[in-house]
């Protein structure tokens, strides 16, 4: 949703904690944080170890870097620690796209978190030529970096507005790198289509952007009248704007069933729904309580949380937004890859037979962390569909020799067959789940 900015609060939290790498051993020392904010909330001053994330207001304090090869994909993250929360903005955001950024940057500090905030090629004005698909690629692309270059331990995804459809169909397209995607928190999940539909030209754009579909013409512009915002293509104005679209994802009038079908396998991820009640982009005629309360439940039953008077960037409730989203991280994020996972650790000596000996490991969820010492590359290994004999491998790597190398070690070794799909990226962790 396009949207304006206003002005946040502070918000302030502490704890100390500190966190380990099971990854030959590493300790990551706790870092004590000190914070203070300036009575009129514009200033930060700086600790007396380190650096705190904002220096005054809409001034952050960490790194820039590229995380994939076109020149927008560019990040921010402020801190340096191994847990990170990614925001996903909405249609038109990029850098600094809502307030309450500012005040989690240091709350997140303070619990030893990174925030990353990122461009893709759909920020600003270029989400009109651009698509879900589009973001969950380059989003899979920043965990990607994040896992490689930065030693994560695991991420939660913050989305905002059309932000929260990215999170959806990216935790959908089972990437290999969603697997470090230990939480989900949704902030304004509403309809662009029930929002579109209030305006008076979008009927008549619908059916020329569907028209334009079916003439196999879905890539070429709209015109302008379409958005006078963006350059949008017929393909994202039907995805948009259309019932049953590719973002239609949190309609009133969609059905239990059909909630269900599209919100349904974040089930296996921890969600925390925040919703505004006061959104300005939610039609007065659907009822929000309602509403919010189908949404959490087609997702498996995610935390509900009801910002009463909230608008839909909540830069009228910056405090209670910044309070929610901890109190959920500190329950439900990523401690480590040993806590998420809830795991086994065992070496690549005894891994084997460990997986041989457990008969009931064919019918529930078991995960296994191994360490592939003889090999040069190591890379995150994704076993299932251990059922009939067969197991099935997904795998990043950056080549296809080191992946069939370890399909043909895991085939012998456990008596079956392996397949394998390969990927773009090489990793420095392992994991390796079987599930029923």
């Amino acid at each position: 949703m396009n949207h304006s900015l206003t002005s946040s609060s502070s918000f302030s939290s502490s704890s100390s904690t500190s966190s380990s790498s099971w990854f030959f051993g590493i300790v990551r020392p706790g870092r004590s944080r000190s914070l203070k904010m300036s009575t009129n909330s514009s200033a930060v001053a700086a600790s007396t170890d380190s650096a705190d994330p904002v220096v005054r207001r809409n001034q952050f304090r960490g790194v820039l870097f590229k995380y994939g090869p076109k020149p927008i994909q560019v990040a921010f993250k402020t801190g340096d620690f191994k847990r990170q929360v990614i925001f996903i903005g909405g249609l038109t955001d990029g850098f600094l796209a809502t307030s309450y950024l500012e005040p989690l940057a240091i709350a997140l500090d303070r619990e030893n978190w990174s925030l990353v905030q990122f461009l893709m090629s759909s920020s600003y004005s270029g989400y009109g030529t651009s698509s879900l698909q589009q973001d969950a690629k380059e989003l899979d692309q920043l965990i990607n970096y994040l896992i490689n270059k930065e030693d994560s331990e695991g991420v939660a995804l913050l989305g905002h507005s059309t932000g929260c459809q990215d999170i959806v169909h990216y935790m959908g397209t089972n990437y290999a790198c969603s697997r470090a995607v230990r939480a989900a928190i949704f902030q304004a999940p509403v309809s662009d289509r029930e929002y579109q539909a209030t305006l008076p030209h979008t009927a008549s754009m619908i059916d020329l952007a569907a028209k334009m579909i079916s003439e196999g013409r879905g890539l070429e512009l709209m015109p302008r009248e379409a958005d006078p915002s963006s350059p949008i293509t017929a393909y994202r104005y039907h995805s948009l704007c259309s019932y049953n679209g590719d973002d239609d994802m949190f309609s009133s009038d969609l059905s239990e069933d059909q909630l269900r079908m599209r919100l349904g396998h974040m089930s296996s991820t921890h969600c925390q729904v925040i919703f505004s009640m006061g959104d300005e982009y939610v039609p007065d005629y659907v009822d929000k309580k309602a509403l919010v309360e189908r949404l959490c439940r087609a997702m498996g039953g995610a935390e509900k949380v009801e910002i009463e008077y909230g608008n839909h960037s909540l830069s009228n409730r910056v405090e209670e937004a910044v309070g929610a989203i901890i109190d959920f991280l500190k329950r439900e994020g990523p401690k480590g890859w040993d806590d998420p996972w809830n795991s086994v650790n065992v070496n690549s000596d005894n891994m084997f037979s460990y997986l041989r000996s457990s008969a009931s490991i064919v019918y529930a969820l078991h995960t296994v962390k191994l360490e592939f010492t003889h090999y040069a590359l190591m890379t995150w290994l994704s076993l299932s569909d251990f059922v009939n004999g067969n197991l099935h491998l997904n795998s990043y790597d950056s080549t296809k020799t080191g992946l069939v190398l370890k399909a043909e070690k895991l085939s012998a070794s456990l008596g079956c067959v392996v397949t394998y799909e390969a990927a773009t990226s090489s990793f420095f962790r392992v994991l390796v789940s079987i599930t029923q």
